[in-house]
This record gives C-alpha cells, structure tokens and sequence, in this order.
C-alpha cells in the first residue's frame, strides 16, 4: 500500500528556509538530517545538491524555474502572522486583503521565492462575518458554501 508522507519543497538554502517556515510561520520539525527537514505540517524542505537523481537528471535550474503552485497555510491570528513577516523582513505578494468570498488572506515568497499564501481559518473569518451582524443567508451567498456547511463549520473546533 502506498500512503502520503509530506509535500517536498527543494530549497536553495535549508538555513534559510528553515528561518522561514521554523521561525517566521512557527512551524515545528518533526526531523532536522541537515541538508533534509521534515516539517510536523506534512512540509518537508531538502537543500537542493548536486549529486541528488532529480537535479542531475532535470539540472537545478528546473528547481528553481517558475511559480507553479503556492503553498497555503491557514491562521486564526492574521495580526501575529503580519507582525512577524514584517519584523523578518520578508517580501510580499501582497498585504493582506480579503478575498471574494470573504477570507482575509496575505501572500509572501519564501526564500526562494516560492509563493506562500497564509489565510484565516475558515471558521475565524465565518465569525468574523457572523459578528459583523452579516446573516447567515448574507454569508453563504458570499462564501458560496451551503447552510448547513457554514453551521458545521462554525461549530467544528
């Protein structure tokens, strides 16, 4: 049987990625081997080198071409998340801004320049919605999610 380990993210520079994913978004390691590093999320980071089959088989500069997903994480505490991307000096995509269907969302490059979207939790901006006096209707006609998706979701912890 095959199962899912994590999602692998070839890295320039494993210090500073680790800085990045460890200390600005707190994400905690499950295993440090160095050069490869096994985030709790279902992240892992591996320095990119020379003798490894995927770089000797389609060169580094494949690696490091182009911006074909992002990564996205979620937060109750966008505030938190602002203060420390700032205080690290990292580059935005963009501040955040609240997105279409009401998500508060912002989007930095890693190290590497990867694109990292980090959005509220979908039950901290449905409450957020919910106390701003919207009605529940209000709120699935802007979410496009059913009643009953957006009742569990705000109770689901």
């Amino acid at each position: 049987m095959i199962k899912f380990h994590s999602s692998v993210l070839y890295v320039s520079d494993i210090e500073a990625s680790k800085h990045f994913y460890c200390e600005v978004l707190f994400m905690p390691i499950d295993m440090d081997m160095g050069f490869n590093v096994i985030l709790k999320n279902g992240l892992t980071l591996w320095q990119i080198q020379k003798d490894n089959i995927v770089v000797r088989t389609i060169g580094v500069e494949s690696l490091k071409a182009g911006h074909k997903f992002e990564l996205y994480f979620e937060t109750d505490d966008m505030a938190d998340v602002e203060r420390r991307i700032a205080s690290n000096g990292v580059k935005h995509l963009h501040q955040i801004h609240q997105e279409p269907w009401g998500q508060n969302t912002i989007r930095v490059f890693d190290p590497d320049g990867n694109i990292v979207e980090i959005g509220e939790e979908l039950k901290t901006f449905l409450r957020r919605m919910i106390g701003s006096g919207m009605s529940l209707k209000a709120v699935c006609e802007k979410t496009g999610m059913r009643v009953e998706d957006v009742e569990r979701a705000l109770i689901h912890k």
